[in-house]
């Protein structure tokens, strides 16, 4: 119960692992890279990361989400790495809340592959969406603020060979006039048969349909007045 630091790889691969319960690590700071990655395991319980926990290594929890997962960020939390939940197969998880999500930057790779069965309401304050944060994954509907400036390439991608049968994504809602950085692949065309609608600001819908970035959803462009 004392053990305040778990270092790179502790459990890297560990096949059997079993340990089933963070909440009694009430000192625990530190969950170095790797450490608990590519378990293939429904071992861990990403709801009860302890809140005494500060940071969280690149690739902590790679390959190790479980079907149905449910994700809480400690609420002492400082530091998130790249691909902390990344998945290399498509897995189905039910939430993630971001209320104590620590940083301005929706981290790269951070959720690739995994598919929601919730909303993202992008929080308040977040500047950047890394490249490829939920490639091939998905969210019922995502809600941007209106301190994002940047969408990074691939961020809401998908692979060429899934159409858009894979995915339940039903509307993108931009809070903000003026629209983010966003590469032509930030998104994926593959949504528009799927009744995809984006809402924007009413004064910004022209601004937003002029963008090269957004060509492929032009006919999905609403005012945001329109939003039920």
């Amino acid at each position: 119960e004392d053990i305040e630091s778990i270092g790179t790889q502790a459990f890297n691969n560990a096949l059997n692992f079993s340990f089933t319960n963070f909440e009694t690590l009430t000192n625990l700071k530190v969950i170095g890279q790797y450490s608990f990655a590519n378990l293939n395991t429904q071992a861990i319980d990403l709801s009860k990361l302890p809140n005494c926990v500060e940071e969280i290594g690149i690739a902590a929890f790679r390959n190790s989400v479980a079907t149905n997962a449910q994700i809480r960020f400690p609420a002492n939390l400082k530091t998130i790495g790249n691909q902390a939940f990344y998945n290399e197969t498509r897995t189905n998880v039910e939430d993630i809340d971001f209320t104590h999500y620590p940083s301005t930057t929706l981290n790269s790779n951070m959720l690739y592959n995994l598919c929601f069965n919730c909303d993202l309401i992008v929080p308040e304050g977040t500047v950047e969406i890394g490249s490829y944060f939920n490639y091939n994954g998905c969210f019922h509907n995502i809600e941007f603020p209106t301190t994002l400036k940047t969408i990074g390439a691939n961020a809401f991608g998908c692979l060429s060979s899934y159409t858009a049968s894979d995915f339940y994504l039903k509307t993108i809602t931009f809070k903000t006039t003026t629209p983010p950085s966003m590469n032509k692949n930030s998104f994926t065309a593959a949504h528009v048969s799927n009744g995809l609608k984006i809402y924007v600001p009413d004064e910004a819908v022209n601004t937003y349909k002029s963008l090269s970035a957004l060509s492929s959803f032009v006919n999905c462009i609403y005012p945001i007045s329109e939003k039920v």
